[in-house]
């Protein structure tokens, strides 16, 4: 399998209460990413995680420059911040077996 994960957990400075205005914002990416899958989830809250799901090592790194600037603009806008990150291949995907 050569897909490639990026895990990350945020921290929302003012607490997640709109499911839909994250949704909304997630819509923005349509389009706009070589990511095969996106998921976000609430933790607590003031955190969500997320990880994305790329094809393969090459299509995320190229895409990382963009991906930097998106979370730029979350951390201004948004009142976020990256907590922690972590990324590698996929060694398993149920859907795919």
């Amino acid at each position: 399998m050569k897909k490639w994960a990026v895990y990350t957990k945020w921290h929302h400075a003012d607490g997640i209460s709109d499911h839909q205005a994250m949704r909304d914002h997630m819509s923005t990416l349509k389009g706009k990413t070589a990511a095969e899958e996106i998921l976000w989830w609430q933790v607590d809250a003031s955190h969500h995680q997320s990880v994305l799901v790329y094809p393969d090592e090459v299509t995320a790194q190229e895409e990382r420059a963009q991906l930097e600037a998106n979370r730029r603009r979350d951390v201004e806008n948004v009142k976020v911040s990256m907590v922690e990150e972590v990324q590698g291949p996929v060694i398993s995907q149920f859907s795919e077996l």
